[in-house]
């Protein structure tokens, strides 16, 4: 038995079988234990119990028409293959062990198939939620909308994500692969895509230099030549831009001031050598160019047209005569008596009237220079190399002749007059020696043959 509490308890699906008003019992149908029959419920009204009788099996082979749907076929019981639409009967053993006709109403539903070719980065997830790392075909099989299965054959291509450092050093700010703006040293992850198309994770290892400016006040003779190699020619403020120490940018900011170089021109005369403003020496005339610096500091260019004298202050001669190479005024010096002047010795030669030292003193277009002396030892006596030879007529009147023993050889005759200077030269050979054409003054002369070696003398000659 069992109880119905507070007469709420029911049962569902019932049949009810009779009813008396009077404490009748009621009976009624009801699949009290869900076995798909109906079981045998009896109750006494005002009693909380009911009676369950339990349905014995009775066979019962018909079904009501049953819609049913299958994929692609339905294998029915005998093992028959349906693959159409339609009505069909199956019979089936019922859990009372007893034949069941099954009437179906069958509809029969598509399996499909379909082909994919996907190319994806390092991994792929199937639709039915397979995943793949492998380049490959595959199979996957999901639901269709029917609810079938759908074959998916999958043609899969992996394509590699890749990674790489860089480690660039810039100046200020950094723009990275993929457009980040960094302004800081340090290491930074940048993603961009490789040439599969994939991430492509490059580690930066950066430098950031730092760019620099500077402001500068100079001046300059006539152009400046910026660091960066730019020419200015005009005072002003002006930018210019080199590389810092770190190869960045350095911007200097130039407060500049231009001088200005002048020229000019000197017409000068010098004996001797020259010496330029600058502190040059010259030994030539020319047109030479020198300079300086002019009030401002800059180059003063001077054109100048120099005329130099020099004076060759060499003498040859000696045993018995003296004679200066250059030309001039002369004044014959005794070295043994101070360097004073002889008198009267004004000759460019000189032929002393006793042995000695002496130089000679010549000026030449303003300018003065001194020979070394020269020591004169041959005075009073004869070369003994020499032809005897006669002078006559002496004492003359200008005219007499030199007779010579035997022939001389090419020679160079001199006659010098008191003073030391020479009034007739000319070269000789042969015997005799003639001089007729000769202006010569009252006065003692001496007669020289002048050598390699200096002058010999040949003696005395007295004009009256």
């Amino acid at each position: 038995m069992y109880e119905n509490l507070n007469g709420t308890g029911s049962f569902s699906p019932f049949i009810q079988i009779d009813y008396t008003t009077n404490d009748a019992h009621r009976i009624e149908l009801a699949n009290v234990d869900s076995d798909s029959d109906l079981d045998i419920i009896v109750g006494t009204p005002g009693s909380d119990y009911v009676g369950w009788y339990e349905n014995n099996p009775v066979c019962d082979n018909a079904s009501p028409p049953l819609n049913w749907t299958a994929c692609g076929f339905l294998q029915l019981s005998n093992g028959q293959i349906v693959t159409q639409n339609g009505f069909y009967t199956d019979t089936i053993n019922n859990a009372a062990g007893c034949d069941s006709v099954l009437n179906i109403n069958l509809t029969i539903l598509q399996s499909s198939s379909s082909s994919v070719s996907p190319s994806v980065c390092d991994a792929y997830t199937s639709p039915s939620g397979k995943i793949w790392q492998q380049t490959g075909v595959y199979s996957d099989t999901v639901k269709n909308a029917q609810g079938c299965d759908s074959i998916i054959n999958i043609n899969l291509s992996i394509l590699n994500s890749t990674t790489s450092t860089l480690s660039p050093s810039v100046c200020d700010a950094y723009s990275s692969p993929s457009g980040n703006i960094w302004t800081q040293s340090g290491v930074y992850a940048d993603t961009v895509l490789n040439a599969a198309g994939c991430d492509s994770v490059v580690t930066i290892n950066l430098t950031v230099f730092q760019s620099s400016s500077s402001g500068l006040t100079t001046s300059a003779c006539g152009s400046y030549l910026s660091p960066s190699g730019q020419v200015w020619t005009q005072s002003g403020v002006y930018s210019d831009t080199v590389l810092n120490a770190a190869g960045c940018d350095s911007v200097v900011t130039i407060n500049l001031t231009v001088l200005q170089p002048s020229a000019g021109s000197l017409t000068t005369s010098a004996c001797g050598s020259y010496v330029s403003p600058s502190g040059q020496v010259w030994t030539q005339s020319g047109v030479y160019i020198d300079t300086v610096s002019n009030s401002v500091g800059c180059d003063s260019v001077i054109n100048i047209q120099l005329t130099l004298t020099q004076i060759n202050d060499s003498i040859y001669g000696g045993l018995s005569g003296l004679m200066a190479v250059d030309s001039g005024s002369y004044r014959w010096l005794d070295c043994m008596n101070g360097m004073a002047v002889i008198p009267d010795a004004n000759a460019q030669s000189f032929v002393p009237s006793a042995n000695g030292s002496f130089a000679v003193e010549i000026t030449q277009n303003g300018c003065v220079d001194t020979s070394d002396c020269v020591s004169i030892t041959g005075i009073g006596l004869l070369d003994p190399n020499l032809p005897t030879y006669t002078i006559r007529p002496n004492p003359n009147r200008g005219q007499f002749v030199v007779e010579w023993a035997s022939p001389m050889e090419s020679s160079v005759m001199v006659l010098i007059n008191a003073s030391g200077g020479i009034v007739w030269q000319n070269e000789f050979r042969g015997t005799r020696l003639e001089f007729f054409d000769v202006v010569l003054s009252p006065g003692v002369y001496s007669l020289f043959l002048q050598r390699p070696e200096g002058f010999a003398p040949l003696g005395k000659v007295v004009v009256y």
